[in-house]
């Protein structure tokens, strides 16, 4: 076996036994500053130059393998320490010490499409229908209005919203281990979607939302995201990821194609026929009245797209 597949089948092995574990016991498997060893991987890949014994840079290159693959899990899960807490907004007692903030913002009084932009890092962050269509959007989350830089701005042919953290994360009370912001947006507006959140935890429930166009961007990250049937012909769904894990679901019936550029990645496209090298179509693309089209950037990434 070639020293490269070994590395690579040592590390990609690695990081998913990792996750594995944390999600069969489900529990948070933190590895503290491993992270911060990173260049023992380079001091790995000098030494193997200089030695000339097969057997020996087989064992270094499977070793080195390992160590990344350690640090690459340590590098995901690091900014997840403070959002590894699930927090139950209808549990009285769990939050009784935290103070809460909501904010709307109404529907204006001429509606029209809505380009929605969410900047944020270090949190979990939760976006969903609201089945009270009087707001344009509800914020839930902790101090959100000293947090917070709101944008509300009403254009020729759309309205412009832009919700960003002041300093890229949401800071909680040191006492509570757990950071989220959850958005609630209006079923009944049509909304382009741009999605900046860094180092994040994610769960987008947009199956009951009318949205035009997705844009995902994230750093380590692991996002679940749930599409429902686009409200025009074609729905293009970009997403460019660091070191990730995705789960995506996409409705039944609706045709999909995948363009996808993953440098190092685990890939599972169900009742996807590869057409070519890194190009994707379900069976019933051509057919298809509604059609999703997604364009994926990443790095070290895990992803999983199947029809829910």
């Amino acid at each position: 076996m070639k020293n490269s597949r070994l590395f690579w089948g040592i590390l990609l092995v690695t990081v998913g036994l990792l996750f594995l574990i944390a999600n069969l016991f489900n529990i948070a498997l933190d590895l503290g500053d491993v992270y911060k060893f990173w260049p023992l991987a380079l001091i790995l890949f000098g030494v193997s130059v200089f030695i000339k014994h097969p057997l020996s840079r087989t064992i270094i290159s499977g070793l080195a393998g390992l160590i990344i693959g350690v640090i690459i899990y340590s590098i995901i899960v690091q900014p997840f320490n403070c959002v590894s807490k699930h927090i139950d907004w209808d549990d009285k007692e769990e939050i009784k010490d935290i103070k809460l903030d909501t904010l709307n913002f109404p529907v204006p009084a001429e509606s029209r499409t809505v380009d929605l932009k969410l900047e944020g890092g270090a949190a979990s962050f939760y976006i969903d229908a609201s089945e009270d269509t009087t707001y344009l959007y509800r914020l839930i989350g902790y101090n959100l209005t000293k947090t917070l830089d709101l944008t509300n701005e009403m254009g020729l042919d759309n309205y412009r919203v832009i919700i960003a953290s002041k300093d890229r994360e949401f800071s909680w009370p040191d006492k509570w281990k757990g950071n989220k912001l959850s958005l609630e947006l209006s079923k009944n507006l049509s909304y382009n979607l741009n999605c900046d959140l860094g180092a994040s935890k994610a769960e987008l429930n947009l199956v009951k939302l009318k949205i035009k166009n997705l844009d995902i961007n994230t750093g380590a990250s692991s996002f679940e995201l749930s599409l429902g049937e686009p409200i025009e012909d074609t729905m293009i769904v970009d997403i460019d990821a660091g070191a990730s894990s995705i789960d995506i679901g996409i409705p039944k019936g609706v045709g999909s194609e995948i363009y996808s550029d993953l440098a190092v990645s685990k890939k599972s496209f169900n009742n996807f026929n590869k057409i070519k090298e890194d190009y994707y179509q379900t069976e019933n693309f051509s057919s298809a009245k509604k059609k999703i089209i997604f364009r994926i950037n990443g790095g070290v990434t895990t992803i999983n797209i199947d029809m829910k």
